[in-house]
């Protein structure tokens, strides 16, 4: 089992009640390890509903079971984000198995999760398609019951031990993960959506060994996966090591502006072959549309991308490039200065393919675009442009004028503002157009395009962000309009009602607020996620008497309750009087009584001691953590932030440093790094860390906006110019770079 499962399975447990398993779709119901990042923010148009596909898809409708909250209409109906999400994927496989003449596929999925997208298609072909999902013990669990419950009727089979079982064809066929190398079955797609990328490189080789020796000879794989999670995994979809009997038929760059992942996603159909394939050529080509997608060569012209696919890779790396660069740029010259050689030796071209404005014209991003792909490419060229004014204002030094830096802007802004007047604007790229139009000095423009949209949504949650949004920046009478606006609609998830009520109290609203805390107080105190929202919230509205009696109610012995206390206790610190706060560590002390199983855990309970001044007895809960790690980055990183928070810079910086020195060229772990040094105002060192991150990982654009935004002169950083720290995070929504690395426990 890999890294990030073995730790999410520990954490999640295996033991569900019956209401867990009827409502594992909630937001924070720990049966369900997607819950954190279920609610995509996205709307409407990341799906052709026009395509006679994905509209049978969407007439079949999302089932009840798992209790998901559908907040996207389109023609009546509502569904989740997710499911939309998984609808595109679905048709996409669809289109290919009807273009192959499968009329009775057989289907494998690998790593799926609850099931979403087998069940996607088993609705659409009900008892003509035969199916087997592989999954990880306590995934397998949840991903029987939940496709049981949705096809109740469709004969199923459980595979977990190696003896011999017969498989259901127009069944659905669950197999434990750690048996499926024993069975003999075989299959006309492999399916595999953001799994891989979470698996250590030889168990991702194993499956995908399986799979090459059990696929029909007409069969196909659909691979999307991102950059690999942790230093064990496959880095990017390239470099995966299918055998020579593979083509690549189609490609795709999912984008998180265009399905809020919280990261890139490349998709690639593999077609078998009975030819051989030269395997650097192949992986050259993929390499080359990688690059060509991710830097708006290609980006969402089919004609282009058909053309790249159409090249034979039975040739040399060297006979494809010529090619390759003739019909994505124009002439077989414009690759030269190096990017052949770049390619074959690196995955990604140097960062002036990536930073530099895109050509509309030649990525085919025209006024038949759909809405999604014009936003998606206004959008980019906008990001891209404001890397390129920041980096200008750097190059002057102490000259840069403030005046001038407003100036461009204003011509920045005002073509991205000329670029999308006139067209009508969904709920989802309201709020992404709005978060980088306040900041930059076009709170007008932003706050007519917030309350256009406002003005005709039903949907609670998008009328409380766009409320927040305005509030920020001072519009407070409009965002009291689309307030009461959000109150009236029927259906509102609690997290929503959370986020309004603190946003009320920012406008001086005071009983409302308050009532919506105490009633989610009374109800929240077994679940961890909605309790540490609930206690936060409470602090951000002032209520300091509601956060402890709630505070000392919950019960520490319920899942994931521990990092609850100690996370909200962190949080209080800055929100309340110290004697407060002392005593509230007090009482925290006072309900352990045992230690603590958990080193990350012991770090929080340490600086928390610390801070409160109990600095002897957090020394001796911290010392031993950090003499005992100094062989694992992570940890180290994390107490470093500890430390420095309760006051002890010297350890801290020990740490910090110790962990790069670990983990030198690892993208994720700089990024982190960059952002605590941009978060103590050491501007130089955090530049210094944003550009090795960008380096290792240039298709980054937020990378290289962080790397600029940190060399700013002081003067014109100062005067929120491009923004602020926090400002700048909404401005690259589209690169929400995570840290991928995983419990220090498994390191």
């Amino acid at each position: 089992m890999n890294d990030i499962w073995s730790h999410a399975l520990s954490e999640r447990g295996l033991d569900f009640s019956l209401e867990e398993l009827q409502n594992f779709l909630m937001l924070g119901n720990r049966a369900n390890s997607w819950t954190r990042n279920l609610y995509f923010f996205v709307d409407k148009t990341i799906i052709d509903s026009t395509d006679p596909i994905t509209r049978r898809l969407l007439e079949i409708g999302q089932p009840d079971i798992g209790s998901p909250f559908r907040d996207i209409e389109i023609s009546g109906r509502r569904y989740s984000g997710l499911f939309l999400h998984f609808v595109a994927l679905a048709a996409e496989v669809i289109r290919h198995l009807e273009a192959k003449g499968i009329t009775h596929p057989r289907t494998l999925e690998i790593g799926g999760g609850f099931g979403i997208f087998t069940g996607l298609l088993k609705a659409y072909y009900g008892e003509r398609i035969s199916t087997f999902c592989v999954e990880l013990p306590g995934n397998l669990l949840l991903q029987e019951w939940y496709l049981r419950n949705v096809f109740p009727g469709a004969p199923t089979c459980f595979k977990g031990a190696d003896d011999h079982v017969e498989y259901l064809d127009g069944g659905m066929n669950f197999i434990n993960a750690n048996v499926y190398e024993t069975q003999d079955f075989s299959f006309d797609v492999a399916l595999n959506v953001i799994s891989m990328c979470e698996m250590p490189t030889e168990v991702a080789n194993r499956y995908i060994k399986f799979v090459e020796k059990n696929i029909s000879k007409d069969g196909f794989f659909f691979f999307a996966n991102s950059q690999g999670r942790t230093k064990n995994t496959v880095q990017d979809v390239p470099e995966y090591n299918f055998d020579e009997y593979w083509t690549v038929s189609d490609a795709t760059l999912y984008c998180p502006l265009e399905a809020q992942l919280t990261h890139e996603l490349m998709g690639i159909v593999l077609q078998r072959s009975t030819r051989p394939q030269n395997l650097e050529a192949r992986r050259f080509l993929l390499r080359f549309i990688n690059n060509a997608l991710y830097s708006g060569a290609v980006f969402r012209d089919r004609r282009k991308l058909a053309e790249l696919l159409a090249l034979s890779t039975e040739v040399s790396p060297e006979q494809i490039f010529k090619e390759a660069c003739r019909k994505a740029w124009g002439n077989e010259s414009a690759g030269e200065g190096g990017v052949f050689e770049v390619l074959i030796e690196k995955p990604y071209l140097p960062e002036e393919a990536f930073t530099k404005p895109w050509s509309r014209e030649k990525a085919g991003c025209n006024g038949s675009a759909k809405t999604t792909d014009l936003f998606i490419w206004e959008t980019g060229n906008f990001c891209r442009r404001l890397v390129s004014e920041m980096r200008k204002c750097s190059d002057m030094g102490a000259s840069a004028e403030e005046a001038a830096a407003r100036e461009s802007m204003v011509a920045v802004t005002g073509d991205f503002l000329n670029a999308i007047r006139g067209r009508q604007i969904p709920e989802y790229w309201t709020a992404v157009f709005s978060s980088f139009l306040l900041p930059l000095g076009r709170g007008d423009e932003a706050r007519d395009i917030l309350l256009a949209t406002g003005g005709e949504s039903s949907h609670a949650i998008w009328l409380s962000r766009y409320a927040q949004q305005l509030c920020n920046y001072g519009f407070t009478d409009d965002a009291a309009s689309l307030l009461e606006r959000a109150w009236e609609v029927e259906e509102r998830p609690w997290f929503t009602e959370l986020n309004l009520a603190v946003t009320e109290h920012l406008i001086g609203q005071r009983e409302r607020p308050l009532k919506i805390l105490e009633r989610s107080a009374r109800i929240s105190h077994s679940d961890a996620v909605r309790a540490e929202v609930v206690a936060k919230a409470c602090l951000r509205i002032g209520a300091i008497d509601l956060f402890r009696s709630f505070y000392r109610e919950i019960d520490e012995e319920k899942t994931g309750m521990w990092n609850m206390l100690f996370e909200s206790a962190i949080y209080a610190e800055s929100h309340m009087p110290n004697d407060i706060f002392v005593s509230l560590v007090e009482n925290l002390s006072s309900r352990i009584k045992a230690p603590l199983a958990d080193m990350q855990l012991e770090q929080k309970y340490g600086a928390l001691l610390i801070k409160a001044g109990w600095k002897k007895e957090g020394y001796v809960l911290l010392r031993p953590i950090i003499e005992g790690i100094w062989d694992k980055y992570y940890p180290l990183a994390a107490s470093g932030k500890l430390l420095r928070w309760c006051g002890r810079e010297e350890w801290a910086d020990a740490c910090l440093e110790r962990s790069l020195q670990l983990r030198p060229g690892n993208y994720p772990h700089l990024h982190f790094m960059g952002n605590v040094r941009m978060e103590e105002g050491k501007w130089e060192r955090a530049a210094e860390l944003f550009g090795k991150a960008a380096i290792a990982q240039p298709n980054l654009l937020g990378l290289w906006g962080r790397e600029a935004f940190c060399r700013l002169p002081e003067a014109i950083r100062g005067k929120k110019v491009f923004g602020a720290i926090a400002e700048q995070d909404m401005i690259f929504i589209q690169e929400q770079n995570h840290y991928h690395d995983i419990n220090p426990r498994y390191k």
